[in-house]
């Protein structure tokens, strides 16, 4: 429902509607990311209702690709965090906060696989960090953070493909 209707048909104010960064399962063909919805309670009470999904179990990845982050829900998470489970209702009071965050998608292949200049584009485009590039994706930056450095790409891709036989 789009955040306008919410906000006109319920005492609500969405506060964040954005994708959620590191949420994708990684692959050749990283999965979609989640998203995240951060809504206040402006009514005196309410009955708060909670049924989501991929809390428990992984956004499966496929031919080798990774599982997406878990869904989480929080309330009040800027002043007394509170972990939800997937199921829930309860009473909760004026200025209550509710936090959802999606379950991304699974990737879909090798993530070493993956071009680094799509992993670059990710990187730019804020849908993944720096540490997950490089852990995920096998991706180093050049000096300036705006290309990617090939020799060290190259360099970490064949040590992570060596750990995971290892491991193996």
């Amino acid at each position: 429902m789009p955040v306008e209707t919410l906000e006109d048909r319920f005492p609500i104010l969405v506060e964040q509607y954005s994708f959620r960064p590191d949420s994708c399962g990684a692959g050749k063909y990283r999965g979609g990311l989640g998203l995240i919805r951060q809504y206040r309670l402006l009514a005196l009470a309410a009955t708060m209702q909670i049924r989501a999904d991929r809390h428990s179990h992984l956004p499966y990845g496929l031919a080798g690709g990774e599982p997406a982050a878990p869904s989480m829900n929080l309330l009040n998470p800027d002043t007394a965090p509170e972990p939800l489970p997937s199921k829930t209702t309860r009473e909760v009071g004026a200025d209550t906060v509710l936090r959802h965050e999606q379950a991304g998608g699974g990737g879909y292949g090798d993530p070493l696989e993956r071009d680094p200049t799509l992993v670059l584009e990710d990187l730019a485009d804020g849908k993944i960090g720096l540490d997950f590039a490089r852990d995920r994706f096998g991706v180093m930056l050049d000096k300036t953070g705006r290309a990617v450095d090939r020799a060290a790409t190259a360099l970490l891709r064949l040590q992570l493909q060596s750990e995971r036989q290892g491991a193996a």
